[in-house]
């Protein structure tokens, strides 16, 4: 009779043995699906790092940009001296000449 009592408790054992082992079945389920997600971050993750640009890359950068801005003002300032110094020499020539203003 023990021994049918004892086979009575491990059979309850064995099916509640049986539904933690499903949960672990749905656990693993999800583990996986969250290692594939981890995954795929870890791709972005790296795509982003080995594309991004650094403080000292944009550093680098303005200071081209700058360097560019300050040639071309060097070269539009130079433009508006010779534009200024034409239109004296113009003025004084049209003046010898003796070109009416109308």
């Amino acid at each position: 009779m023990a021994k049918d009592r004892i086979l009575e408790i491990l059979t309850a054992h064995d099916k509640r043995f049986d539904g933690i082992d499903k949960r672990f079945d749905g656990v693993d389920k999800h583990l996986k699906e969250i290692g594939g997600i981890l995954s795929t971050h870890e791709f972005r993750l790296m795509n982003i790092e080995e594309r991004m640009a650094t403080k000292d890359d944009l550093v680098v950068f303005r200071n081209d940009i700058l360097n560019g801005l300050d040639k071309q003002m060097v070269i539009l300032q130079r433009l508006d001296q010779e534009r200024v110094v034409t239109n004296h020499r113009l003025d004084r020539l049209e003046a010898k000449v003796g070109v009416d203003e109308a």
